[in-house]
């Protein structure tokens, strides 16, 4: 998993929204209390870093959960890179 946040990383993510992301990947969808477990970071955390996530994609949000960029598309944007 630290290879996938490193690279994620280097797309501008943080290591919280790595995490945050990953765990969103695993469990689509997820409340912001389901991703703070998975991605073993605090709630308040998850709840503001799924707000950077939004920002850093550009998705439309509603208040329980985020969409995803098709899994494919960011795995393929990783290895780009």
């Amino acid at each position: 998993m630290d290879n996938i946040v490193e690279k994620l990383k280097a797309l501008g993510f943080n290591s919280y929204e790595a995490k945050v992301y990953i765990a969103l990947l695993k469990k689509y969808p997820a409340t912001g209390y389901e991703v703070s477990q998975m991605a073993d970071i605090p709630q308040s955390r998850a709840y503001d870093r799924l707000q950077v996530i939004k920002s850093l994609l550009h998705l439309m949000i509603n208040p329980k959960n985020i969409p995803l960029l098709h899994q494919k598309s960011l795995l393929r944007d990783l290895n780009e890179k």
